[in-house]
């Protein structure tokens, strides 16, 4: 809910593969926008890049200081990328890709009680970009993380760890939902497995219901202790903005 009353419900648009209407149509984030409190909704913005094989969708808006709204969107281009609106959500900016990678997973946002901004995210991407469906590296998804801003997003610095690598081969620890309750930031998130057994077949993959530790977990972060972790720009000139420097990094790493 925007500070001047408008609701904004972040949606997007999802070809399939399937439905010959939409196989030419781009895939693109907007929001739901509602001046009467829910009464009615107007669609507003189409927030997509300019190649049909990669995509930005699952929009998260946080409204900025100076009444704003930033939308943060996950990618098949392994990295978030952003757009503001300075209209209560009815024109969005040119989406602009970040330094903050992101493996095609749904990150969230949101403004604590504080004025500071928290993003949960997978910190973390794939050894490619664009959509493939069959290959199974494209649904690796780990490190789920949480980091702190305090000016409106510009930088980052890491506050909890929820889950880091993956501890049983096939985990996805994705979809993280945020919740502030007086001191405590509450996540929920999702723990699915995939099998290559056959079990329950859906988008090329197998997912196993009933894996050990599947499910919707909850995690609770006490907002009183001060982040310590490493601290990223939203867009650092000197970061890295391609696949091929992410793997000379990871490789430097390991």
């Amino acid at each position: 809910v925007h500070s001047t009353g408008e609701w904004l419900l972040p949606f997007w648009r999802q070809k399939s593969w399937k439905v010959c209407e939409t196989k030419k149509e781009f895939n693109a984030a907007g929001v739901l926008r509602s001046d009467d409190f829910g009464g009615s909704w107007q669609i507003h913005g189409s927030i997509k890049l300019e190649y049909p094989t990669h995509w930005i969708i699952e929009g998260t808006v946080v409204e900025l200081r100076n009444s704003s709204v930033l939308m943060l969107m996950r990618s098949t281009d392994n990295f978030i990328f952003t757009s503001i609106s300075h209209d209560q959500g009815v024109l969005w900016s040119e989406p602009r890709k970040t330094t903050i990678p992101n493996p095609d997973s749904k990150i969230s946002a949101m403004r604590l009680q504080d004025g500071q901004l928290v993003l949960a995210f997978n910190d973390h991407h794939r050894p490619f970009t664009g959509q493939a469906k069959q290959r199974l590296d494209s649904k690796e998804r780990h490190s789920l993380k949480v980091a702190i801003s305090p000016d409106d997003g510009e930088s980052w610095t890491d506050l909890a760890q929820i889950e880091t690598d993956v501890r049983i081969p096939g985990m996805l620890y994705h979809y993280p939902t945020l919740l502030q309750r007086k001191h405590t930031l509450i996540v929920t998130y999702s723990r699915t497995y995939i099998s290559d057994r056959p079990h329950v077949k859906k988008g090329g993959f197998f997912f196993q219901h009933g894996a050990p530790q599947d499910g919707i977990w909850v995690a609770h972060i006490d907002l009183r202790q001060q982040a310590r972790g490493k601290t990223r720009l939203l867009n650092d000139p000197h970061g890295c903005q391609s696949t091929h420097c992410l793997e000379r990094q990871s490789k430097q790493k390991a």
